[in-house]
C-alpha cells in the first residue's frame, strides 16, 4: 500500500503476469476503501457507543456510499472491469459486506435486540358472548340431568354416603324397614331412589317389628342427630316409587316457602271409618281444598328438621291419649289419623301439596261420599318421566296407597331407568345396582350393598 500511495507500482507485481495502468488503479480503490472502513471503526470507538441493527445498517449503506463516490472519481470502466474480475476468482462485494455486518456485530458490547414474535398461522376464532352462554348452559344441563355415569356410580362412596346422612347437602331422604317384606316391592323402591341418585337412608334395619310406636320413636331419634338447618324427606318404604333426585326436590320445596309439607289425596282415611262411612269428619272439618286432593297422607312428607321435631315429639307425647280414646295398645294407634288432626287443628304450619308439585298419592275414591277422585286417567309418561298433565306438574315421589297399588307395577315399568328412554341418563346396569352401597340401621347406621338387602331381586 505504501507502495502505492508513493506512486511506484513498478515494485509491487503480481507473480506470473504483468499488469497495465488499471492495474494500479484497481489498487489506489482498494487503499482508499481500506481507509474509509478504518476511519468509520475509529470514529465510533471514540464516540463510546456501539450501534444498533439500524445503526449497522446505515454505517454499511454509508460505506457503500463512499466506496461508490471514489470508484466513480477513478473511472467507473476501471470498477466493472475489476469486478468482473473479483467475481471471477469467487469474491463477491455482498459477501464481503455480509463479513463486515459480522464482525460489527461481533464487536457490539450490546446483545442483539430481541427476535420479533412469529406470525399468527391463522387468526383467532372470533366466540361471541352468546356462545359462551350457550356452552356453559349445555354444560349446566349436561351436569343436573347426571349424565356423567361415573359420577353417578361414584357418588355411592361410603364418604358421600356419610356425608348425606348428616344432611351436608342440605337434605337427606329417610324411611323406616325392618325387613324387606313379603314381595320385592320394597327392593323396587329402592332401585327407585338409587337410580336417582338418592341416598336412601333406611331406619329400623334389621330390627323385629313391635309397632307404629317403634317407627315413630326411631324417625325421632334420627332428627334429633340431623342439624337445624336441614330438609328431611319420608316416605313409606313397601310401596314408593322415588321420580326426582334430591337437589331437585329441595329446589320444589324451597320455592313453595312451607315449613311442612305432606301429601294430599283423594281417600280420607281412617276418618271416613269414624262415623259408619257417613263422612261427617271429612266433608266438614277437613280444610277447603283447590283441588280434589284434599286429604293428608302420612307416607310421604318433606320438612325442615326443627318443624318435623316438633311434629314427632308431640306424636310421641299424645300416642296415649289416642290409644285410650279407642281402646287400643299405643303400638297400635294410627299416625295418620293423629297428623291429619294436627292438620285440622291448624297446628305446626302443616300444609298439603294439592297439586302434586312433589307427591303423588294413586289411591281413587269412586263411592260416596267422598267426591270422585282417581289419579290415573290423569298420568302421561313423557320419555319415561310420569307427569300429572291436569295440574302440569312432574311429581317426585309416587305413593301407590290403598287401591293405588294396581299401578305400581305397570308405572315402574314405563320409568326411564327401565326403558333407557331419557336422553342425557344413563341406569345403573344390574351389577352396578348390586353393588351399590346405601346406609341402613339405627344411629351411625352400617354400610350395606343393595344386594345384601335384597338378594332375590332381579
Amino acid at each position: 500500500a505504501f507502495d502505492i500511495a508513493m506512486k511506484r507500482p513498478g515494485k509491487f507485481r503480481f507473480q506470473g503476469k504483468k499488469h497495465g495502468g488499471g492495474h494500479s488503479r484497481c489498487y489506489l480503490v482498494f487503499v482508499v476503501s481500506v481507509f474509509v472502513v478504518w476511519f468509520v471503526v475509529v470514529t465510533v470507538s471514540l464516540s463510546g457507543g456501539s450501534p444498533s441493527a439500524a445503526g449497522e445498517e446505515d454505517t454499511l449503506e454509508s460505506l457503500q456510499s463512499s466506496t461508490q463516490k471514489v470508484l466513480s472519481t477513478t473511472g467507473s470502466t476501471s470498477f466493472s472491469s475489476g469486478n468482473q474480475k473479483r467475481k471471477s476468482s469467487g469474491i463477491d462485494r455482498t459477501a464481503r459486506s455480509a463479513s463486515y455486518e459480522s464482525v460489527n456485530k461481533r464487536s457490539s458490547p450490546h446483545p442483539p435486540p430481541p427476535l420479533p414474535p412469529p406470525p399468527m398461522l391463522s387468526p383467532p376464532i372470533p366466540v361471541s358472548e352468546k356462545s359462551v352462554e350457550k356452552i356453559g348452559n349445555l354444560r349446566s344441563s349436561f351436569q343436573e340431568n347426571g349424565s356423567d355415569h361415573r359420577n353417578q356410580v361414584m357418588k355411592f362412596s361410603s364418604s358421600w354416603l356419610q356425608a348425606s346422612a348428616n344432611c351436608e347437602g342440605g337434605i337427606i331422604a329417610m324411611t323406616y324397614a325392618t325387613s324387606g317384606g313379603k314381595d320385592d316391592r320394597f327392593c323396587r323402591s329402592v332401585e327407585s331412589a338409587l337410580q336417582h341418585e338418592v341416598p336412601l337412608r333406611i331406619l329400623g334395619w334389621g330390627k323385629d317389628w313391635r309397632g307404629l310406636t317403634q317407627k315413630l320413636e326411631g324417625s325421632l331419634d334420627a332428627l334429633r342427630n340431623l342439624p337445624d338447618k336441614c330438609t328431611v324427606v319420608f316416605t313409606d318404604a313397601y310401596d314408593v316409587l322415588y321420580a326426582d333426585d334430591l337437589e331437585a326436590i329441595k329446589r320444589k320445596f324451597d320455592g313453595m316457602g312451607e315449613s311442612v309439607l305432606f301429601a294430599g289425596e283423594c281417600g280420607c282415611w281412617p276418618q271416613i271409618t269414624r262415623d259408619k262411612g257417613k263422612g261427617h269428619v271429612c266433608l266438614h272439618d277437613y280444610p277447603k281444598s283447590p283441588t280434589p286432593y284434599k286429604y293428608l297422607n302420612s307416607g310421604q312428607w318433606i320438612a325442615k328438621k326443627t318443624a318435623a321435631l316438633e311434629i314427632f315429639t308431640a306424636l310421641i307425647e299424645e300416642a296415649h291419649v289416642y290409644a285410650e280414646k279407642y281402646n287400643v295398645p299405643v303400638s297400635k294407634i294410627n299416625d295418620q289419623e293423629m297428623v291429619s288432626d294436627m292438620y285440622m287443628d291448624g297446628r305446626f304450619g302443616i300444609k298439603l301439596d294439592h297439586h302434586n308439585i312433589i307427591f303423588q298419592a294413586m289411591h281413587a275414591t269412586h263411592s260416596k261420599p267422598l267426591e270422585e277422585c282417581d289419579p290415573w286417567p290423569e298420568m302421561e309418561n313423557v320419555n319415561g318421566v310420569w307427569e300429572n298433565k291436569v295440574h302440569q306438574s312432574s311429581p317426585s315421589i309416587f305413593h301407590f296407597n290403598g287401591g293405588g297399588k294396581i299401578h305400581h307395577l305397570e308405572m315402574e315399568r314405563a320409568m326411564w331407568y327401565k326403558q333407557d328412554k331419557s336422553p342425557g341418563r344413563k341406569a345403573l346396569s344390574r351389577d352396578e345396582l348390586r353393588t351399590t352401597k346405601i346406609l341402613v340401621g339405627d344411629g351411625e347406621g352400617r354400610e350395606a350393598m343393595f344386594k345384601e338387602i335384597c338378594p332375590k331381586y332381579e
